[in-house]
């Protein structure tokens, strides 16, 4: 049983739409089976007798044509719970396809298999290796310098991980090997971001020769700069905190301008929550300097699949000056990482670079459009919860609300509402809620983790279990139409309440989600 508060909550606009199209008018095609169709056509074109092969040719597909057949139908069905429902299948079916494509490659080998057995993947070239860790990662690096604008002066490379976390244990752990520093003369790395994985990694890696602080403000980062007191900047260009603060580029580089000593020697840029946003490039180009490294790192996970992951994946990407004595070239930078990346076991495996082959996967133009699309959505349910005022939620965060909110990267991929009773037992009951209520009107929402799915999500991350608070999200994903209206319709009616008793008198059968108790 459900009830709705006498509060009147900001409304998104009204989902409309049946379960059946009119005989009159069929509705216009669905932009988001639309998309779907145009990800399998790039993994399966029309036409062939089958998924081409590098070799030239052609493995059968079972269930593709029928999968065709079944997606080409939705665009006849009218917007609704049952449309939403058979996308979620379609979109399951097309990544079962793959997966299954895929792993046909990879499947019959051993991990050290016996020397001269042919290795080929979906696409690139075919693997050389003797046993799986010490695999080449041609096809997506190459794939990656295909890409590359041509930047004056800079020399780019680019070397893949198991995971974001590992590329950003590569490069600093790399840059200790290059540097070789020392209990009297220690590396000093100084940070600005709030992933907490990140701070863990730090503190394990961290010892007398490599010492580590957070920035706790973005004065206290310029003034790393202009004092010459960090040999390392590691920025997110989007806090990965409560508050998702927007990094200031513009005053970065004016400190940037007037530091001394020449240091910092390395910058990196944690870009997983914003990639196609950030741009690296006018970075290199701003901050260009002798001795300078500069690299770009992020998880491949999340925004760069289509909201599909397919396998998990990290991504570095490097820029040094070109004929520059004092550092080795982007090349010999980048093979040492990979020779690193081989000892550590830190690349991807066989499988997953089977997986990872698909042709959207770190392609540019296919990052941008569905980040984009992420992005959209996730200002949208900023805005509208930022304007009900006085309901369940203090206040909302997202970079669109912020002061920066003009600068290109100013977005995120999720919105961070402040329960304005900051209780884990009120974050159950809210997680509760808002599962029994997308389940009854069957909504395209779920309760998990992470962001940049092609469906919405929401969760609720506890940081500490003695603190005993939460941090709600919710992170809407790709598509639109009538989910997305409906999502929000249901995000807008909960947040209206003015604290959790009025919800509980609302929705006083709901089951809450015990938030204590999360080993």
């Amino acid at each position: 049983m459900t009830g709705t508060s006498r509060r009147a909550a900001r409304r998104a606009p009204e989902p409309q739409g049946g379960e059946a199209p009119s005989a009159a008018a069929p509705p216009d095609p669905d932009p988001d089976v639309t998309a779907l169709q145009r990800l399998a056509d790039l993994c399966f074109p029309p036409g062939a007798d089958g998924a081409p092969a590098p070799d030239g040719t052609a493995r059968a597909v079972p269930g593709l044509d029928h999968w065709r057949e079944e997606t080409a139908a939705l665009h006849l069905l009218a917007p609704g719970p049952r449309l939403e429902r058979a996308l979620d299948d379609a979109e399951a079916g097309f990544r079962a396809l793959w997966t299954t494509h895929a792993h046909g490659f990879t499947d019959p080998l051993l991990k050290s298999p016996p020397l001269g057995t042919p290795m080929r993947l979906p696409a690139g070239r075919p693997s050389t290796h003797s046993y799986e860790r010490n695999i080449e990662c041609h096809a997506l690096e190459d794939r990656l310098t295909a890409q590359d604008t041509r930047l004056r002066g800079h020399d780019a490379a680019h070397v893949v991980y198991s995971s974001g976390m590992a590329a950003i244990a590569g490069v600093v752990q790399g840059y200790q090997g290059l540097t070789r520093p020392t209990a009297d003369h220690p590396l000093r790395l100084t940070m600005w971001g709030a992933y907490y994985e990140t701070a863990v990694l730090l503190d394990l890696i961290g010892d007398d020769c490599l010492r580590w602080t957070r920035a706790g403000t973005q004065e206290e980062l310029r003034a790393a700069v202009t004092g010459g007191g960090a040999d390392v900047l590691l920025l997110e260009p989007v806090r990965y905190e409560w508050e998702l603060e927007v990094l200031d580029l513009p005053a970065l580089l004016r400190a940037w301008r007037e530091r001394r000593g020449g240091r910092p020697g390395l910058v990196v840029v944690d870009s997983t929550l914003v990639s196609p946003a950030w741009p690296m490039e006018r970075l290199v180009e701003e901050l260009a300097a002798p001795g300078l490294l500069l690299a770009e790192v992020r998880s491949g996970l999340k925004l760069d699949q289509r909201g599909l992951e397919l396998g998990n994946l990290g991504v570095v990407s490097l820029y040094a000056p070109r004929e520059d004595p004092s550092l080795p070239p982007a090349r010999d930078l980048a093979a040492y990482l990979r020779k690193m990346r081989t000892v550590t076991g830190a690349g991807p495996g066989l499988d997953t670079l089977a997986l990872l082959s698909a042709p959207f996967v770190l392609d540019r133009a296919n990052a941008r459009d569905h980040t984009r699309a992420v992005f959209r959505n996730n200002a949208l349910a900023a805005r509208l919860l930022a304007e009900q005022r006085g309901g369940l939620f203090a206040r909302i965060a997202h970079p669109s609300l912020s002061d920066h909110r003009a600068l290109p990267w100013a977005q995120a991929p999720f919105v961070v509402c402040h329960l304005r009773e900051d209780r884990l037992d009120h974050h159950g009951f809210l997680l509760g809620v808002l599962r029994a209520e997308a389940r009854r009107r069957r909504l395209p929402l779920v309760h998990g983790s992470s962001f940049g799915f092609r469906a919405h999500r929401f969760e609720c991350v506890v940081p500490s279990l003695k603190e005993g608070r939460g941090l709600f999200k919710v992170a809407m994903g790709s598509r639109a139409g009538w989910g997305r209206t409906a999502v929000l319709q249901l995000l807008l009616e909960v947040a209206a309440h003015p604290d959790t008793a009025a919800l509980r008198r609302a929705f006083p059968d709901t089951e809450p989600v015990d938030l204590t108790d999360l080993e």
